[in-house]
Order: structure tokens, then C-alpha cells, then sequence
């Protein structure tokens, strides 16, 4: 039998608060599928009043392992809770927060949120799993919760794709629906936070290059896919003069931080050059003048290394592309 520390998120429903970290017992968080139960996973906020509650955690004894069968789960361990207001903070019993699997454990939730903080959270719970089975060396795991069950899947940690379709510039005004197909997907999740089969881009956000991105676990591969589409918000749609310019190009990529930009085609202007994050945050920004075709070169190797969104833009064209920054 061979052992492995896998990586998981859960996400469950229901609602009701306890003052103290005292685990429910099976009559009071009944677990009759025997796939693990959470009591409660939403928390209800007031500004200004300080919180003082917890929820109870039942690790699912065993997890789906798609292709091989089942797989007994040893222990679970908390290493995140997300989306909960400012100003709150968790403690679990034990202190350490790994759970056994068939034991009923429980989590602190106190603090006092601040004002324009009211309302209701669902809990996003981060994970670590540490499972049993026989060979399967190259999985994670992910749980998605349905009527208060722990449903635990394994993937093999091998990526496919999902098509989003193309990127695209759109009006301030305009909407944009992605939607996953549900009969085949599940542990869909947007953005890396929000768990839905469907994500709404609102152009309302403002001017600016934007992020889409997907991952979720194919239940006819049991590996994980994934996509990012870049959606840019321009007033400029729809006017003829304003286009994507596929005389611009970006290479190396990945790159080690020298990025050259290369037009190819005879004219002169200025440009913007601007870096996002995964966040759509800007990183840097600089104007880079040009004339007939060549190739300018910017410098990232002072940024953290990762995956950043590269924006070339004039008041005629822009370009923009994903660069990884090794």
C-alpha cells in the first residue's frame, strides 16, 4: 500500500452558527451516505458586531478515484479558509486542524467585521488529503459539497483543455456568459474562487485587459482542465479604426524576463506597453516609439515569476497575449 499528500477544495451549503468549538455529534450532523458531512458552511455577517461561532467537519471516509475505484482517505487538514469577511479569523480543534476520517472535529470562526461587511458567506475551505490506494502515483483531489456531503474526487494530475473560445474586446456595456457543460464537468471552478457552471465577465468593470480562467475535472478523462481567455473592456469597439493588430508579436515565451515586441509593418507611432498580473492588477507600464518594422525589447525580470497578461495598445490597434515568466 503506498501513501500520498494530495491537494483539495471543498465548497458545501447550509447555514447555522454555534458559540462554541464544541463538534456536533452524529445525531446532531447526521451523516447517512456516509460521504462526509459540514454543519454549518455559510457564516452570516453584521458590521460592527463581533462573530462567535463554528462549524463541524466530517472527513468522507473514502474518495472517488474515478478510473481506479475507491480510495480510503487516512486524514484531511485545513490549510485555508477563504472568503470570510475582514476583521475574522478561524482556530480549529485539534489545534494542528487535521481531521481524521469518521471523526466529528470542529473550527472556531470569531472577529468582528467591519463595516460595509454585512451579509452571508459561503465558506470556501482549502485542504490538504492524505489518501491510501494501491498505485495511482500522480493525482489531486478536489470536493464539491451538495446538501452538506463531502464529495471527494481524484484526478490524475495531468492537464487538458476546455475551449472558451477567443479572446475579445468589448463595450463597457456589454456581458459576457461562459458556460461548462455539467453532464461531463464537475469541481468547476472560476477565476480560481468562484465555484459555478457559469461566470458572468460584466464590462461595467472598466476599461482595461482582464482575465478568464477555468479549471475543472473531466469525469470521462478524470483529469483536470483548464483555460484563460483575455477579455479587454475598450469604448473603442465597434469602431473601425480600432482593431486587433496581428502585425505584433511577442516572443520568448516563456521567457527568463527580455520580452521583444516585433512589428511587422510599415508605420510609425507610439505605444503603450503595459503588464498585468493574474489579478488584473498593472504591474508596469511604459511608451515605446516606433517606426517601420522592428522589434523593441522590455525587461520583467524584476517582477515575480509567474503568468502576466502583456498589453501593446495605440489609439488605432492593440495586441495583447499571455507571457509566463520563468
Amino acid at each position: 500500500m503506498k501513501t500520498f499528500l494530495l491537494s483539495l477544495t471543498f465548497i458545501c451549503a447550509s447555514f447555522f452558527t454555534y458559540s462554541q468549538c464544541t463538534p456536533l455529534t452524529a445525531t446532531q450532523c447526521p451523516d447517512p451516505e456516509n460521504n462526509g458531512e459540514i454543519c454549518p458552511d455559510w457564516i452570516i455577517a453584521t458590521e460592527t458586531v463581533p462573530y462567535n461561532g463554528s462549524i463541524t467537519i466530517l472527513p468522507p471516509p473514502t474518495a472517488n478515484g474515478g478510473a481506479v475505484g475507491t480510495v480510503d482517505i487516512n486524514w484531511i487538514q485545513i490549510t485555508a479558509i477563504n472568503n470570510i469577511p475582514s476583521g475574522m479569523s478561524y482556530a480549529c480543534n485539534p489545534s494542528n486542524c487535521q481531521f481524521a476520517h469518521a471523526t466529528y472535529n470542529c473550527i472556531a470562526m470569531t472577529g468582528t467585521p467591519p463595516l460595509g461587511a454585512a451579509g452571508s458567506y459561503k465558506l470556501d475551505i482549502v485542504l490538504d488529503a492524505n489518501v491510501t490506494m494501491e498505485s495511482f502515483p500522480y493525482i489531486t483531489t478536489t470536493q464539491s459539497g451538495q446538501h452538506d456531503s463531502l464529495r471527494v474526487y481524484c484526478a490524475k494530475n495531468e492537464n487538458e483543455h476546455i475551449n472558451l473560445g477567443n479572446d475579445t474586446t468589448i463595450l463597457p456595456s456589454v456581458n459576457l456568459t461562459y458556460t461548462i457543460d455539467t453532464t461531463r464537468y464537475i469541481a468547476i471552478y472560476w477565476n480560481d474562487i468562484i465555484y459555478s457552471k457559469q461566470f458572468t465577465f460584466h464590462g461595467s468593470i472598466g476599461n482595461g485587459v482582464y482575465s478568464v480562467s477555468v479549471l475543472a475535472l473531466d469525469t470521462l478523462t478524470w483529469k483536470w482542465a483548464t483555460d484563460t481567455v483575455i477579455v479587454t473592456v475598450s469604448p473603442n469597439v465597434g469602431i473601425n479604426s480600432y482593431h486587433a493588430n496581428k502585425n505584433i508579436s511577442f516572443y520568448p515565451n516563456p521567457t527568463n524576463g527580455v520580452v521583444n515586441i516585433k512589428f511587422d509593418e510599415n508605420s510609425t507611432s507610439s505605444y503603450n506597453v503595459e503588464l498585468f498580473d493574474l489579478n488584473n492588477q498593472l504591474v508596469s507600464k511604459n511608451i515605446i516609439n516606433v517606426k517601420g518594422k522592428s522589434t523593441k525589447t522590455i525587461d520583467i525580470s524584476d517582477k515575480p515569476k509567474g503568468v502576466y497578461y502583456l498589453k501593446v495598445s495605440n489609439q488605432k490597434s492593440f495586441k495583447t497575449g499571455k507571457i509566463v515568466l520563468m
